[in-house]
């Protein structure tokens, strides 16, 4: 047995432990340091400080040797020490700070153009300003104005000139976007606001300016100044215009601008410029022909399209054959934009003059595109897209030329056979042109529909009709439209093993189809009926699906539009937006509430449908996961208990404002908010009776009923009632129906309370955190001290029992002191008996806030300013005291970096 210490045995036992305190405090400085130093750079190991030996009775702790790595050292050092380890994330953050980075690009390409661009531009504004300056002082004389802007331009363009032989593009980007601008301004100015130049000078000067600006650009390689030149090029004759129809001149100008930007477009390979150029080209004419276009110019307006169409064509065609990737895609677009918009003028054009020979244009269309496309048959794999788009752009004209003679009205059925018809061909072989030329034909079946047929009256009218169901050609041209669609995907689908490519025209067919009989019984039907309908649609699907298990997602999407679609139109849209649901009588058996139910038995119905789609995918591919996996089914069950939630709450809000019966209620509107929170609390009640596993997603959103049915109690059943004066309509003490329903909200948040606590002490992972059922617990009891004080407050001011005291008003405060004191003295001992911490945090708050209402309310009559004033003092030295927390933070937390 070890002898007893004596005195100077501790005596030694304390110099060693101020040895060893020294000796921390200067690691920890040295520490310090080391964590500022580059992680990245070699560093001489750290040298272990070697403590002096105790003497014999005491031990004396261990020599530290650190491994050679910087890092390590430090990490082993202080995990000895006892002292907290380093932020690994920090040094690798401090080291990333000082390695070099790409941040010199970036910093580069600011530097180098965007300041550039936005030198210029201020530049810009400031002459600008200048200008304006002096013509609100009259300093500078109109011609003088014009000549310094020209001479600023010029001067600009020289020196943008001078940096591009330099090399600087970026810079004299710039300057040249500049020096150009300015001159359009000078010359649209000498025209425009002086009248110093007539309109052809005018126009001629904005035509060299548009010229330099587009030869700088293809001799520095700058697309923004040619972009700006189009642009210029474009507004010159918006700029000249005199009002006058000077078609022949504006359309020859507009044929040059194109020629010579789409060479600038081929010499440097600027496919953007080629489309800005067709999108300007195209903005131009159709404002000319929108205000001055007269049918006595068809032939030449014709003949001005087909020379647009020609030169768009041919430098496709170039672009094609000597252009990459890039331009090949754009000239692609270019080229069947130019085919739609040619085609679609000339038939708008001519079509009542040249009616008869509209079919024999479409050949024509459809033969050019095939004989343009052979060629590039032979140029490889290069040209593959424009191959195919002229081979897609051929087949649609011929197409379109056998319905062009025939009566309009039969054009949509003609095209739907054909297109049918078409894809029956395609079952034999595999070229995808022929498949998305024939669903093509579908989609401008439908577009003819709505640009010629809806303007046909006698489409329109019911040929049969048995109350609010009826038929018309037009509804029945539609839904032939979607029955083809249909057919067209059988056709492709049936019996067949599907390609991909078959696969996705199928799914587009289907989609197609249900989204036009979708929208045809929405247009004509009433909306109710209209819901019907989409019912049907669906049960349609639901039933093929059955034979099928492939198709159950089209089922499960037209389920979840009908739902969408009550959600919206026959509820949202006919209630707030339109007013029309005042029409809807019968309490729970008209149109509005049965079409709700009849969207949660479709509800339940998709119940068993996500469950067929979810066993078809694979557990952890990418559409389980973004089917939510396992509870993507669940999710419907949840659809259908707030569709109901839903249409209950439309028809108590609709009886207490439309029905007779809202008369036996003295305010039946407020009666009617009662009503429609105690229909939330029923249902929120009836979920929780009826989900046993609190893992449910029901036992989710009758959580989220629970706690909305408490906010919404609260702030709107009881202090807006009580803010607007609402509450003087209530009658009986603790009997009135705000009272009643604010027990029912209590005695559920408490039962929600029981189920969350208890799934969370029996489950490893629980669905709900022990705060979140605290919270719960925290607003059972407000509520419980909320709703009698509101009891309170609204006897003693409408009750007649408050005449039994002197004066009421004082009265209640002194009840409400007494109650809010009994109930923390209350919920204290209850805490404090059954270990509840959130119970007295309650009690503590409460008797905090009665305290608070004692001292301020209670005790008015008292001189309160002192307090008040030693109050607001207090605040502001804490809010100070706050603030130098916050600036003085670091110094606190980092005093040796400070030092340093």
């Amino acid at each position: 047995m070890p002898d007893k210490p004596t005195p100077d045995d501790l005596k030694n036992l304390r110099v060693s432990v101020e040895m060893v305190k020294f000796e921390l405090r200067r690691l920890e400085r040295r520490l310090e340091w080391l964590e500022q130093v580059e992680v990245s750079e070699p560093s001489p190991p750290i040298a272990g400080p070697s403590i002096s030996p105790a003497p014999a009775a005491v031990v004396a702790p261990p020599i530290i040797n650190p491994a050679p790595a910087p890092h390590d050292s430090l990490a082993a050092l202080r995990k000895v020490h006892g002292l907290p380890l380093l932020d690994d994330a920090r040094l690798r953050g401090s080291a990333a700070k000082k390695e070099p980075t790409t941040s010199g690009t970036f910093e580069v390409a600011i530097g180098k153009t965007w300041l550039n661009r936005i030198g210029a531009f201020i530049l810009l504004l400031g002459i600008g300003f200048f200008i304006k300056y002096a013509f609100d002082r009259g300093f500078i004389s109109p011609m003088m104005r014009v000549l310094i802007g020209g001479a600023t331009g010029l001067l600009l363009i020289a020196a943008g000139e001078y940096s591009l032989r330099k090399g600087m593009r970026q810079f004299a980007g710039g300057l040249l976007g500049a020096g150009s601008a300015i001159l359009y301004f000078s010359t649209f100015s000498a025209h425009a606001y002086y009248h110093l130049i007539d309109t052809q000078a005018a126009f001629a000067l904005l035509c060299v300016v548009t010229a330099i600006s587009t030869i700088m650009s293809v001799r520095g390689n700058l697309l923004g100044i040619a972009i700006l030149g189009l642009i210029g090029g474009i507004w010159t004759p918006l700029a000249v215009s005199t009002g006058r129809n000077e078609q022949v001149a504006l359309l020859t100008y507009l044929v040059i601008l194109d020629v010579g930007f789409l060479i600038c477009g081929l010499i440097r390979q600027w496919h953007v410029l080629r489309v800005l150029t067709f999108l300007g080209t195209i903005a131009l004419y159709v404002g000319w022909y929108d205000k001055f276009y007269q049918p006595e110019a068809m032939w030449v307006t014709l003949g001005y399209l087909a020379g647009f169409y020609l030169i768009y064509l041919v430098e496709g065609q170039v672009a094609v054959r000597r252009g990459d990737a890039q331009d090949i895609s754009s000239a692609t677009l270019i080229t069947s934009l130019c085919n739609a918009a040619f085609f679609s003028a000339v038939y708008y054009i001519a079509n009542e003059s040249l009616d008869r020979w509209m079919g024999l244009f479409a050949v024509g269309m459809g033969t050019l595109q095939f004989l343009i496309a052979r060629p590039l048959s032979r140029l490889g794999a290069g040209p593959a897209v424009m191959f195919e788009s002229l081979q897609i752009a051929g087949a649609s004209f011929l197409a379109l030329a056998a319905p062009l003679q025939f009566d309009k009205h039969l054009v949509v059925i003609t095209w739907g056979l054909q297109s049918v018809v078409t894809l029956c061909f395609c079952r034999g072989h595999d070229r995808p042109w022929l498949r998305i030329k024939s669903c093509g034909i579908l989609v401008a079946a439908l577009g003819h529909v709505f640009l010629f047929d809806f303007r046909e009256p006698g489409l329109s009218e019911k040929f049969l009709s048995y109350g609010n169901w009826y038929l018309t050609r037009l509804l029945a041209m539609i839904v032939f439209l979607g029955i083809g669609s249909y057919a067209g995907a059988f056709a492709l689908s049936y019996r067949r093993v599907l390609r991909k490519l078959d696969a996705f025209l199928c799914a587009g067919l289907i989609s197609f189809g249900s989204v036009v009989m979708l929208w045809n019984f929405w247009f004509h039907y009433e909306r109710f009926l209209a819901s019907w309908w989409w019912v049907g649609l669906a049960m349609f699907w639901y039933l093929i699906s059955m034979r099928s298990p492939r198709l159950v997602a089209v089922y499960l999407i037209i389920a979840s539009a009908c739902v969408s679609k009550y959600f919206v139109d026959d509820t949202y849209w006919c209630a707030l937006a339109e007013g029309s649901w005042s029409r809807i009588s019968g309490i729970g058996v008209n149109r509005m509430f049965l079409t709700g139910l009849l969207m949660a038995g479709v509800s339940l119905l998709s119940i068993s449908s996500a469950k067929s789609v979810i066993g078809q995918l694979a557990p952890g591919s990418s559409w389980h996961e973004f089917l939510l996996g396992d509870r993507f089914p669940k999710l419907f069950s949840f659809l259908a208990a707030f569709i109901i939630t839903w249409a209950g709450s439309f028809e108590v809000a609709r009886v207490f404002r439309f029905e007779p019966w809202r008369d036996h209620f003295n305010d039946p509107l407020q009666a009617g908010d009662v009503f429609l929170t105690g229909w939330w609390v029923l249902n929120s009640v009836a979920l929780w009776i009826g989900v046993r596993s609190s893992k449910h997603i029901l036992a989710r959103y009758a959580l989220v009923l629970t706690w909305w049915c408490v906010v919404w109690f609260t702030m709107h059943d009881t202090i807006h009632v009580a803010m607007s004066d609402a509450w003087s309509v209530l009658q009986g003490i603790a009997s009135n129906r705000t009272f009643i329903l604010g027990l029912v909200i209590i005695a559920n948040t408490f039962l929600t309370y029981a189920m969350r606590k208890r799934a969370v002490a029996v489950a490893t992972r629980a669905p709900t955190s022990p705060a979140a059922v605290s919270a719960l617990l925290v607003a059972a009891v407000s509520l419980t001290v909320w709703l009698p004080t509101f009891e309170i407050l609204r006897v003693f001011t409408f009750e007649p029992a408050r005449f039994q005291f002197a004066d009421p008003r004082l009265a209640m405060q002194v009840f409400l002191s007494v109650f809010w004191a009994l109930a923390a003295i209350f919920y204290l001992c209850i805490g404090f008996a059954r270990m509840i911490a959130v119970l007295r945090y309650v009690a503590i708050v409460l008797f905090g806030v009665t305290v608070c209402k004692v001292m301020l309310i209670d005790m008015a009559n008292l001189e309160m300013i002192y307090r008040i004033v030693s109050f607001i003092v207090l605040g502001l030295l804490l809010l100070l005291a706050s603030l130098l927390y916050q600036k003085l933070s670091e110094r606190i937390l980092h005093p040796a970096k400070q030092r340093s």
